[in-house]
């Protein structure tokens, strides 16, 4: 099973935040999480000045911002809660707001195709699109649309290298503030510059996103680090 988590620095100091999840809070998860199946960690930087960028004065502050994600694998959300839970005590000591999250992910298109051979190369951005689902609609219905929307997607974006849609299962803890996601979208690129004139929305993805999106917030991030040898997609 997949978990993401969220941490958002925004009360403290990000840059002393991210250097303490990444020597601190990292390790003692690895340390006491018995039941970890793998993990990556990506660290959040500035938007290099998509299409997206002009919507965001518009969307809750508690929505989709963060400066850390970590995606981890249990066998169970059991394990996720009896071992992880109590940790995120850390972040709140540290003053940090979190929300972790139970996902389904759902790969449209397969990075290693990229990745792959004497001239494949990570990414040197990705992208993450926090989605709030319009309530009015079923999750049952909303699930199967945006599964569909997906070839619309890949048609619009032909820089991409990776897309993956995760759909929230179950919202396992949250800090008081958050405004919980629904789903979120997972892009690659492999320049900055591929992400900078190549993530935009057309307008038949706006309009068939009009239907059951209530809004969604992009951020950007450096390429997925491994919490250990072995890198978990």
């Amino acid at each position: 099973m997949k978990f993401a988590t969220f941490i958002d620095a925004r009360d403290a100091d990000p840059q002393v935040s991210c250097d303490w999840v990444a020597q601190t809070y990292l390790p003692s998860l690895q340390a006491n999480a018995s039941s970890l199946r793998g993990a990556v960690y990506r660290l959040s930087r500035p938007s290099p000045g998509t299409f997206f960028d002009q919507f965001d004065d518009s969307i809750d502050a508690n929505f989709g911002c963060f400066d850390v994600l970590i995606e981890s694998w249990f066998s169970s959300a059991e394990d996720f809660r009896r071992e992880v839970l109590p940790l995120e005590r850390q972040l709140a000591h540290e003053g940090l707001r979190y929300a972790s999250y139970h996902v389904v992910p759902r790969l449209m298109l397969d990075p290693r195709i990229a990745e792959a051979g004497p001239n494949g190369v990570r990414p040197e951005i990705t992208s993450v699109c926090a989605i709030r689902w319009n309530p009015a609609i079923p999750k049952k219905d909303v699930s199967r649309r945006y599964e569909r929307h997906a070839a619309i997607a890949l048609r619009a974006q032909t820089a991409v290298t990776k897309y993956e849609q995760n759909m929230v299962e179950e919202v396992m803890s949250w800090s008081e503030g958050v405004v919980p996601m629904d789903a979120y979208a997972d892009f690659s690129h492999a320049t900055v510059e591929a992400c900078r004139t190549g993530l935009r929305a057309s307008l038949e993805e706006q309009q068939d996103t009009s239907k059951y999106v209530n809004v969604g917030r992009f951020s950007y991030c450096g390429d997925a680090l491994p919490l250990s040898g072995n890198v978990t997609r």
